[in-house]
């Protein structure tokens, strides 16, 4: 069956959690999605709520400028589970792209995204515990691959205007 690559970007990054959709994947590489950010501005989303419990502000991609870029994590899935999960994420859309290898930006592979649709913009909430528990799932998912990964993911990751890293969380 014909695999592709999808790349996760927020807390499914953690790979303990991708794998509760119960999806057959292999981890591919890190890699790198140009002109677009990753920011904290969602909350109603059905799916998080019920599958994993969480009630705060989540990641979403944004489009941004041409300089700036999302790391994240590429995994090989089969196209019938690519199906399952556009199944699964009615709320969010499916995008084609290409992406660089995090540590090689000679090395290029194309794949797949999942953005949030539409959605009415929503800070992230600094007094919630689910808030915290929440970004802990994402940073520890990053320091499962590397310190210099974890560290790009406080540099590229906002909080309204400012950096994960900027505002010391």
């Amino acid at each position: 069956m014909k695999k592709v690559n999808l790349f996760l970007y927020d807390f499914l990054m953690n790979l303990e959690y991708f794998s509760k959709f119960k999806i057959d994947f292999e981890f591919e590489k890190l890699a790198r999605l140009h002109g677009f950010v990753r920011v904290f501005n969602f909350k109603d989303c059905d799916l998080f709520n019920s599958k994993f419990g969480f009630d705060c502000t989540y990641l979403n991609i944004d489009k941004g400028e041409l300089d700036e870029m999302v790391c994240g994590v590429l995994v090989k899935i089969c196209v019938g589970d690519l199906n399952k999960l556009s199944e699964i994420f009615t709320e969010f859309e499916l995008i084609s792209a290409e992406f660089e290898d995090f540590d090689n930006e000679n090395s290029k592979s194309r794949g797949y995204f999942f953005r949030m649709r539409h959605f009415d913009a929503v800070d992230y909430d600094f007094n919630l515990k689910s808030q915290k528990e929440y970004l802990d799932i994402c940073l520890n998912g990053c320091l499962n691959f590397s310190e210099k990964f974890s560290l790009n993911f406080k540099k590229t990751t906002f909080v309204g205007d400012n950096t994960l890293l900027e505002i010391g969380l």
